[in-house]
Protein backbone atom coordinates (compact mmCIF):
# COMPACT_ATOMS: atom_id res chain seq x y z
CA UNK A 1 0.00 0.00 0.00
CA UNK A 2 1.37 3.57 -0.67
CA UNK A 3 2.65 5.74 2.00
CA UNK A 4 -0.01 8.20 1.86
CA UNK A 5 -2.49 6.11 1.70
CA UNK A 6 -1.61 4.58 5.29
CA UNK A 7 -1.03 7.54 6.99
CA UNK A 8 2.35 8.31 5.87
CA UNK A 9 4.58 9.50 3.34
CA UNK A 10 5.67 13.01 4.13
CA UNK A 11 4.77 15.96 2.55
CA UNK A 12 3.12 14.21 -0.52
CA UNK A 13 0.25 13.14 2.02
CA UNK A 14 0.25 16.64 3.38
CA UNK A 15 -0.31 18.13 -0.12
CA UNK A 16 -2.92 15.07 -1.37
CA UNK A 17 -4.79 14.73 1.91
CA UNK A 18 -3.62 17.72 3.98
CA UNK A 19 -3.17 17.86 7.85
CA UNK A 20 -4.85 14.03 8.18
CA UNK A 21 -2.31 12.40 5.89
CA UNK A 22 -4.84 10.20 4.83
CA UNK A 23 -7.45 9.70 2.35
CA UNK A 24 -11.16 10.32 3.74
CA UNK A 25 -13.28 7.38 4.92
CA UNK A 26 -16.84 10.10 5.72
CA UNK A 27 -18.52 13.20 4.53
CA UNK A 28 -18.38 15.34 7.99
CA UNK A 29 -15.16 17.38 6.25
CA UNK A 30 -16.87 17.84 3.03
CA UNK A 31 -19.97 18.48 4.64
CA UNK A 32 -18.01 21.30 6.83
CA UNK A 33 -16.16 22.57 3.67
CA UNK A 34 -19.86 23.18 1.63
CA UNK A 35 -21.39 25.08 4.71
CA UNK A 36 -17.74 27.35 4.60
CA UNK A 37 -18.66 27.74 1.09
CA UNK A 38 -21.74 28.74 0.77
CA UNK A 39 -21.18 31.14 4.34
CA UNK A 40 -20.12 34.58 2.54
CA UNK A 41 -22.96 34.37 0.08
CA UNK A 42 -25.31 34.31 2.98
CA UNK A 43 -23.78 37.28 5.40
CA UNK A 44 -24.15 39.36 1.52
CA UNK A 45 -27.55 38.34 0.90
CA UNK A 46 -29.17 40.87 2.96
CA UNK A 47 -27.09 43.88 1.25
CA UNK A 48 -27.17 43.00 -1.67
CA UNK A 49 -30.02 44.92 -3.00
CA UNK A 50 -28.03 47.94 -2.06
CA UNK A 51 -25.35 47.12 -4.02
CA UNK A 52 -27.16 46.58 -7.22
CA UNK A 53 -28.63 50.27 -6.62
CA UNK A 54 -25.50 52.02 -7.04
CA UNK A 55 -23.66 52.90 -10.46
CA UNK A 56 -20.23 51.27 -10.88
CA UNK A 57 -17.61 53.49 -10.26
CA UNK A 58 -18.88 54.89 -7.37
CA UNK A 59 -17.41 54.92 -4.16
CA UNK A 60 -19.16 52.53 -1.84
CA UNK A 61 -17.15 53.60 1.37
CA UNK A 62 -17.94 54.23 4.10
CA UNK A 63 -21.73 54.73 3.28
CA UNK A 64 -23.51 52.47 0.95
CA UNK A 65 -26.87 54.78 1.28
CA UNK A 66 -24.75 57.65 -0.05
CA UNK A 67 -23.07 56.37 -2.87
CA UNK A 68 -26.34 54.96 -3.80
CA UNK A 69 -28.18 58.85 -3.49
CA UNK A 70 -24.14 59.62 -5.33
CA UNK A 71 -26.08 57.39 -8.19
CA UNK A 72 -28.25 59.91 -9.26
CA UNK A 73 -30.83 57.52 -10.39
CA UNK A 74 -33.71 58.87 -8.47
CA UNK A 75 -36.60 57.21 -8.94
CA UNK A 76 -35.54 54.92 -11.41
CA UNK A 77 -33.43 53.04 -8.57
CA UNK A 78 -35.68 49.74 -8.38
CA UNK A 79 -36.01 49.26 -12.31
CA UNK A 80 -32.07 49.76 -12.32
CA UNK A 81 -31.26 47.26 -9.87
CA UNK A 82 -33.63 44.78 -11.25
CA UNK A 83 -32.20 45.00 -14.68
CA UNK A 84 -28.74 44.35 -12.61
CA UNK A 85 -29.97 41.54 -10.66
CA UNK A 86 -31.57 40.04 -13.73
CA UNK A 87 -28.54 40.24 -15.84
CA UNK A 88 -26.35 39.21 -13.46
CA UNK A 89 -28.08 35.82 -12.08
CA UNK A 90 -28.92 34.62 -16.46
CA UNK A 91 -24.86 35.24 -16.79
CA UNK A 92 -24.52 33.62 -13.84
CA UNK A 93 -26.61 30.50 -14.87
CA UNK A 94 -25.25 30.38 -18.12
CA UNK A 95 -21.54 30.58 -16.48
CA UNK A 96 -22.55 27.44 -14.07
CA UNK A 97 -24.44 25.25 -17.09
CA UNK A 98 -21.13 26.07 -18.57
CA UNK A 99 -19.14 25.07 -15.93
CA UNK A 100 -20.40 21.95 -14.91
CA UNK A 101 -19.54 19.58 -17.88
CA UNK A 102 -15.94 21.07 -17.61
CA UNK A 103 -15.85 21.07 -13.79
CA UNK A 104 -16.62 16.81 -13.77
CA UNK A 105 -13.72 16.52 -16.18
CA UNK A 106 -11.08 18.40 -14.28
CA UNK A 107 -12.46 16.27 -11.16
CA UNK A 108 -12.32 13.12 -12.76
CA UNK A 109 -8.83 13.78 -14.00
CA UNK A 110 -6.94 15.88 -11.18
CA UNK A 111 -9.22 14.46 -8.17
CA UNK A 112 -12.00 15.89 -5.86
CA UNK A 113 -9.48 17.64 -3.85
CA UNK A 114 -7.42 19.80 -6.46
CA UNK A 115 -10.48 20.97 -8.14
CA UNK A 116 -12.23 21.43 -4.71
CA UNK A 117 -9.55 23.97 -3.64
CA UNK A 118 -9.29 25.64 -7.17
CA UNK A 119 -13.37 26.49 -6.79
CA UNK A 120 -12.60 27.57 -3.21
CA UNK A 121 -9.65 30.32 -4.83
CA UNK A 122 -11.90 31.25 -7.42
CA UNK A 123 -15.11 31.54 -4.88
CA UNK A 124 -13.31 34.27 -2.96
CA UNK A 125 -12.20 36.75 -5.96
CA UNK A 126 -15.49 38.49 -6.06
CA UNK A 127 -15.31 39.47 -2.07
CA UNK A 128 -11.96 40.45 -2.15
CA UNK A 129 -12.37 42.58 -5.20
CA UNK A 130 -15.39 44.48 -3.11
CA UNK A 131 -13.36 44.48 -0.47
CA UNK A 132 -10.01 46.04 -2.38
CA UNK A 133 -12.11 48.43 -4.32
CA UNK A 134 -15.45 49.44 -2.87
CA UNK A 135 -16.57 49.75 -6.36
CA UNK A 136 -19.42 47.17 -7.86
CA UNK A 137 -18.21 47.43 -11.44
CA UNK A 138 -15.78 44.25 -10.16
CA UNK A 139 -17.78 42.58 -7.87
CA UNK A 140 -20.74 42.44 -10.41
CA UNK A 141 -18.72 41.25 -13.68
CA UNK A 142 -16.49 38.71 -11.16
CA UNK A 143 -19.87 37.15 -9.13
CA UNK A 144 -21.42 36.44 -12.28
CA UNK A 145 -18.67 34.54 -14.00
CA UNK A 146 -15.51 33.87 -11.79
CA UNK A 147 -17.70 33.29 -8.88
CA UNK A 148 -20.33 31.28 -10.30
CA UNK A 149 -17.73 29.35 -12.09
CA UNK A 150 -16.34 28.66 -8.55
CA UNK A 151 -20.05 27.99 -7.70
CA UNK A 152 -20.67 25.38 -10.18
CA UNK A 153 -17.30 23.41 -9.69
CA UNK A 154 -17.87 23.22 -5.72
CA UNK A 155 -21.09 21.51 -6.90
CA UNK A 156 -20.00 18.90 -9.08
CA UNK A 157 -16.69 18.24 -6.88
CA UNK A 158 -19.14 17.85 -3.66
CA UNK A 159 -21.22 15.27 -5.46
CA UNK A 160 -18.47 13.22 -7.02
CA UNK A 161 -16.53 13.48 -3.20
CA UNK A 162 -19.85 11.57 -1.61
CA UNK A 163 -20.01 8.83 -4.29
CA UNK A 164 -16.68 8.14 -3.61
CA UNK A 165 -16.90 7.59 0.58
CA UNK A 166 -20.29 7.08 0.91
CA UNK A 167 -21.54 3.15 0.25
CA UNK A 168 -24.28 3.23 -2.41
CA UNK A 169 -27.02 2.06 -0.49
CA UNK A 170 -26.51 4.91 1.45
CA UNK A 171 -25.60 7.31 -0.88
CA UNK A 172 -29.06 9.18 -1.75
CA UNK A 173 -29.20 9.94 1.93
CA UNK A 174 -26.54 11.60 1.82
CA UNK A 175 -26.93 14.13 -1.24
CA UNK A 176 -30.61 14.80 0.32
CA UNK A 177 -27.85 16.08 3.77
CA UNK A 178 -25.59 17.52 1.42
CA UNK A 179 -28.65 19.54 0.10
CA UNK A 180 -29.17 20.63 4.17
CA UNK A 181 -25.87 21.86 4.75
CA UNK A 182 -26.36 24.26 1.78
CA UNK A 183 -29.34 25.19 3.14
CA UNK A 184 -27.73 25.82 7.05
CA UNK A 185 -25.10 27.64 4.96
CA UNK A 186 -27.09 30.65 4.37
CA UNK A 187 -29.51 30.04 7.38
CA UNK A 188 -26.34 31.00 9.17
CA UNK A 189 -25.30 33.74 6.78
CA UNK A 190 -28.00 35.68 6.25
CA UNK A 191 -28.77 37.00 10.01
CA UNK A 192 -24.63 38.01 10.65
CA UNK A 193 -24.48 39.47 7.18
CA UNK A 194 -28.07 41.62 7.75
CA UNK A 195 -26.76 42.44 12.01
CA UNK A 196 -23.24 43.27 10.78
CA UNK A 197 -24.58 45.35 7.64
CA UNK A 198 -27.06 46.94 10.90
CA UNK A 199 -24.11 48.33 12.48
CA UNK A 200 -21.65 49.09 9.63
CA UNK A 201 -23.33 49.82 6.47
CA UNK A 202 -23.95 53.45 7.05
CA UNK A 203 -20.75 54.46 8.46
CA UNK A 204 -18.10 51.23 7.96
CA UNK A 205 -19.30 49.51 4.79
CA UNK A 206 -15.95 48.99 4.34
CA UNK A 207 -15.35 46.67 7.30
CA UNK A 208 -18.42 45.21 6.09
CA UNK A 209 -16.71 43.63 2.67
CA UNK A 210 -13.43 42.97 4.34
CA UNK A 211 -16.38 40.59 6.40
CA UNK A 212 -17.02 38.88 3.70
CA UNK A 213 -13.81 38.13 2.16
CA UNK A 214 -12.58 36.88 5.19
CA UNK A 215 -15.65 34.58 5.19
CA UNK A 216 -14.76 33.78 1.59
CA UNK A 217 -11.26 32.71 2.69
CA UNK A 218 -12.26 30.12 5.07
CA UNK A 219 -13.19 27.28 2.64
CA UNK A 220 -10.17 27.59 0.96
CA UNK A 221 -8.10 27.56 4.21
CA UNK A 222 -9.99 24.83 4.99
CA UNK A 223 -9.58 22.82 1.71
CA UNK A 224 -6.09 23.19 1.78
CA UNK A 225 -5.27 22.29 5.32
CA UNK A 226 -8.03 19.44 6.12
CA UNK A 227 -10.04 18.71 3.41
CA UNK A 228 -8.04 15.05 2.34
CA UNK A 229 -8.67 13.29 -1.12
CA UNK A 230 -11.90 10.68 -0.56
CA UNK A 231 -10.80 7.21 -1.30
CA UNK A 232 -13.50 5.02 -3.83
CA UNK A 233 -15.21 2.36 -2.50
CA UNK A 234 -14.28 -0.96 -2.53
CA UNK A 235 -16.06 -3.01 -5.25
CA UNK A 236 -16.74 -0.22 -7.55
CA UNK A 237 -15.43 1.49 -10.63
CA UNK A 238 -14.98 4.92 -11.35
CA UNK A 239 -18.22 6.14 -12.37
CA UNK A 240 -19.83 5.02 -9.02
CA UNK A 241 -20.95 1.52 -10.21
CA UNK A 242 -20.77 -2.22 -9.52
CA UNK A 243 -17.42 -3.49 -10.88
CA UNK A 244 -18.43 -4.91 -13.99
CA UNK A 245 -17.37 -8.93 -13.71
CA UNK A 246 -14.60 -10.27 -15.32
CA UNK A 247 -14.86 -12.88 -18.68
CA UNK A 248 -11.57 -14.90 -18.89
CA UNK A 249 -11.15 -14.94 -23.05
Amino acid sequence: MPKDECGGGGWRALVRHGVWGRPAKGIVPLFLFVTLSLLPFGMILPFQPALMEVLPHVDMCPNITHARNLSGLGGRISSYSFDVQAARSSFGGITGAVTGPFAGFLTDKWGRRPVIILASLLVLLPFFALAASCDNALYIPLSATVGECGLGMVRVASHAYVADVVPRERRTEAYGVLQVTCTVAIILGSPLGGYLEERWGESRSRDLFYACASASLLPLLFSALALPEPRKQGGEDDTGGAEAPHHPP
